[in-house]
């Protein structure tokens, strides 16, 4: 089963090279010399605005860090911030892969960072809507307590490994 999907995205990922839009990518990218490096800048300045923002939600519900905050409110406030870079983040992220398509998708780090991140998106969206159903979701009983500081905890884990894994892209 898991050597089928390897197989389906390599697959995917060698359609993609035959395609226009891999083709105008790649040239934009190779011959505009200042157009790579901002889009891989905006990237980077984007998944610092994601982790900040989730990180900040996750920890202030693991119990860490601004306990003077109404964790519904931060996330009223922060994860606007938050799907915004992420939005930003697939745009860029989607130009840098399909200038290399069949690179990324026969790379292990770039597979391993496409699994944490939907792991982080779902798991941020769990947390996110248990506060918007109800502003004291994770502190109203002891099971919803140690149920948010395990989703807060496997979150700030998966935006971790996500950068890990960025950064291990460029030398597999």
């Amino acid at each position: 089963m898991f050597d089928q999907v390897l197989d389906q995205i390599y697959q995917a990922g060698r359609w993609l090279n035959g395609t226009d839009l891999h083709t105008s990518i790649r040239h934009l990218l190779q011959t505009v010399g200042w157009v790579s490096p901002t889009i891989q800048s905006i990237h980077i300045v984007c998944i610092t605005l994601v982790i900040g923002t989730a990180a900040l939600l996750d920890l202030r519900i693991l119990g860490w860090a601004a306990p003077s905050q109404v964790p519904a409110e931060m996330a009223r406030r922060l994860l606007p911030w938050t799907w915004s870079a992420l939005a930003v983040q697939f745009l860029t992220g989607g130009m840098l892969v399909l200038n290399r398509p069949i690179r990324y998708a026969d790379n292990p780090s770039f597979l391993f960072k496409m699994l944490f991140l939907i792991i982080g998106i779902v798991l941020t969206l769990v947390l996110a809507s248990g506060l918007r159903r109800d502003p004291d979701h994770w502190s109203s009983t002891p099971a919803r307590v140690l149920t948010g500081k395990v989703l807060a905890g496997g979150s700030v884990l998966a935006w971790v490994l996500i950068v890990l894994a960025g950064r291990w892209i460029a030398y597999r």
